[in-house]
């Protein structure tokens, strides 16, 4: 079996360790051990190391408003307190950090097809990201 370390926002989910156990479901589906990084399972924080973090990289996001419209309608509601800071989308999905480490992998930034923002805890985008993964990581053809 594989594994894959989950990282992202969702830890921060009221459910957040149901939620991560649906998403180790769909995971496990497709011949990948998921790790969740929640406080309740100390296991899972322990297998976080150097190695996984520099392995490849698989990432979707929910949202398919680019970065820098995301943030543009985030400063219109909440004024930035150092007017004048500028935000450099460059068309991408998040801060070109992201897309920047995971394409490198060779593999893009998975977004909700339709070009339309799905909620914050839909898992339709993270298991076609486990499908590009597992076929990545040589688990199905």
């Amino acid at each position: 079996m594989k594994l894959a370390y989950l990282a992202g926002p969702d830890v921060f989910l009221p459910d957040a360790p149901a939620h991560a156990a649906r998403k180790a479901a769909i995971c496990a589906a497709h011949g990948i051990t998921a790790l969740p990084p929640l406080n309740e399972d100390v296991a899972s924080l322990a297998a976080m190391d150097q190695e996984t973090a520099w392995r490849t990289i698989f990432a979707y996001s929910n949202s398919a408003t680019p970065f820098a419209e995301r943030s543009a309608v985030l400063i219109a509601r909440v004024p930035d307190p150092m007017p004048g800071l500028t935000v450099g989308g460059f068309g991408l999905p998040d801060n070109l950090m992201i897309p920047g480490a995971v394409e490198t992998g060779g593999h893009p930034v998975l977004l909700p097809e339709g070009g339309r923002d799905l909620p914050f805890d839909s898992l339709e985008v993270f298991a076609r990201c486990v499908v590009v993964a597992a076929r990545g990581l040589g688990r199905i053809a």
